[in-house]
């Protein structure tokens, strides 16, 4: 390996290669993308290193950027591509910025992790917000050229193994409220539900048919 090199100067004393070395942790893949384990959702975030409950995903946050009065803008009719990948302001503490209303984009971990209710393992954070001093709000044009907030951490809600799918909470009126589009899908609570009303069909039925039987 490049590590085992030696170099040998003029008067033949031979020197041991400099290599820089590595740190295995932090060469260690925090996130990565892949397919979903669940059906039709298509990419999704998984953990590339086992991980605690409270400790950070990324170390580094998203930006989280306030997409304002589009519809008052545009009109209702007007498509929409981010539609299914924003933010309620009023969670975020961002609705003070539009006349009407205010949506939150959240490039990045925000953007990328799905949902699972019943299983979400990922809590996303609330923003940093910086206003930049040196820039007037009216004067300098560059003023809302960029967002103001950031460092949107997202933390393990509970211990993560490596190789693990991460779930984030998109809330169970998201999936409600898209039933026509996306069909039946688990929200929270459903899990349960359904593991109690097997254990009351098994009891009622199946091992009461097993008894009669015997």
């Amino acid at each position: 390996s490049l590590s085992e090199i030696e170099t040998c100067s003029s008067n033949e004393t031979c020197l041991e290669d400099e290599s820089p070395t590595t740190d295995p942790e932090n060469d260690t893949c925090g996130v990565y993308l892949a397919m979903s384990t669940l059906p039709g959702t298509g990419i999704g975030m998984f953990a590339g290193k086992n991980f605690t409950n409270g400790d950070a995903l990324m170390q580094i946050g998203d930006h989280t950027i306030p997409i304002v009065d589009f519809f008052a803008q545009h009109g209702m009719d007007m498509f929409f591509l981010w539609d299914d990948y924003t933010w309620n302001s009023r969670i975020l503490y961002m609705e003070h910025l539009a006349l009407e209303e205010t949506n939150v984009a959240s490039p990045g971990f925000g953007a990328a992790a799905n949902s699972f209710m019943d299983f979400v393992n990922a809590d996303e954070q609330y923003p940093t917000n910086s206003i930049p001093q040196q820039l007037h709000r009216s004067k300098d044009p560059g003023a809302g050229a960029f967002t103001y907030f950031h460092s949107r951490h997202s933390t393990a809600t509970r211990e993560v193994k490596d190789g693990e799918e991460l779930f984030v909470s998109y809330g169970s009126k998201w999936f409600l409220r898209r039933k026509e589009k996306l069909g039946a899908i688990p929200v929270a609570g459903d899990h349960a539900r359904a593991d109690k009303l097997y254990r009351t069909f098994r009891r009622n039925f199946l091992e009461r048919k097993t008894r009669t039987v015997e």
